[in-house]
């Protein structure tokens, strides 16, 4: 799970992209930094998006393939950028095969929980319009914060992750990234809901990318992360629609039994570990170019906007 491209991280910096340093967000027993974006004509009541980075990156990096920050710029949400700190992780990850991480109410999680909630405060965004997405182990991370708080968030778009609890401890996350961890949907499905027993209200709708040939985290966790969610959401995997948008692209939207899309999964031929992007001009075209970011004709951030209603 890494992306190295090198971050200059100093405030100034961090400023000049769009970035500001935000440290009055409570307890962070997780010891993570955090960061945030502040839309162009900001206004009370507008959505917020979370964007979680993958190895070896920082905010800004993930900011700046991602083009996120333009697009809340331009439609109007407020984005949060939790940043990973190498005392944690040597290689900058987060954390998503510790238990002290991955346990509802502690460590990281705890951490991104109080930025959500502070951040949500701070500007009085609508708190019915929380979003979180990541690349890699940042996708890891956002499965368990929709699976440890799915009260916060409407929906979560996972790029090249693995479903919540796929590895305990840090050997076994080898196993998980090379997709040998098989279960049961219903043996998915009830590791989240052992987080919160007494939860009976809605769990986000899901978006998950992964090309298939990531040498990095193995396709096999996008069938077991859509295995997982749609048991916690209820719907039948047969239940599905399929369309191509692009050369190497499937889109598979699985619908509930109202015909509501609740998972759709981007499937993506001929492609690694790696961020879909389309540097352009035009309004649907975006992100950046880097080593673990490929031109597919398909700016994912664009789409994930559409998708969860960001974008209009």
């Amino acid at each position: 799970m890494a992306l190295s491209i090198f971050l200059l991280g100093c405030q100034k910096k961090n400023i000049k992209a769009g970035l500001e340093k935000y440290t009055d967000f409570g307890d962070n027993p997780g010891k993570l930094r955090c960061y945030y974006h502040v839309p162009d004509n900001a206004t009370s009541n507008m959505p917020l998006l979370v964007v979680l980075h993958g190895c070896n990156q920082k905010a800004r990096e993930a900011a700046e393939l991602t083009d996120w920050n333009k697009l809340a710029d331009i439609y109007g949400f407020y984005v949060l950028y939790p940043e990973q700190k190498t005392s944690n992780n040597g290689s900058r990850c987060f954390n998503w095969f510790l238990e002290k991480d991955y346990t509802k109410n502690s460590g990281e999680n705890e951490s991104i929980k109080n930025m959500i909630i502070s951040v949500q405060d701070k500007f009085s965004t609508d708190p019915t319009r929380t979003y979180i997405t990541g690349l890699s182990a940042g996708a890891a991370m956002s499965m368990i914060m929709i699976a440890d708080y799915p009260e916060l968030f409407d929906g979560a778009a996972v790029l090249s992750g693995g479903p919540f609890k796929s590895a305990g401890k840090l050997k076994d996350s080898y196993n998980a990234l090379a997709g040998k961890i098989d279960k049961t949907p219903q043996e998915w499905g009830d590791l989240v809901r052992e987080e919160n027993p007494s939860y009976t209200g809605e769990y986000p709708n899901l978006m998950v990318f992964h090309g298939k040939k990531d040498l990095v985290v193995d396709f096999k966790n996008s069938n077991e992360i859509i295995e997982q969610w749609s048991n916690v959401l209820g719907i039948s995997l047969d239940n599905n629609v399929s369309t191509n948008p692009e050369t190497d692209i499937t889109r598979i939207a699985y619908l509930d039994d109202m015909q509501n899309e609740r998972i759709v999964s981007i499937e993506v031929d001929n492609m690694g570990h790696a961020l879909l992007v389309d540097p352009g001009s035009d309004i649907d075209q975006g992100g950046g170019k880097g080593v673990f970011a490929e031109d597919k004709n398909y700016f994912s951030s664009y789409w994930i906007g559409k998708q969860f209603g960001l974008i209009p």
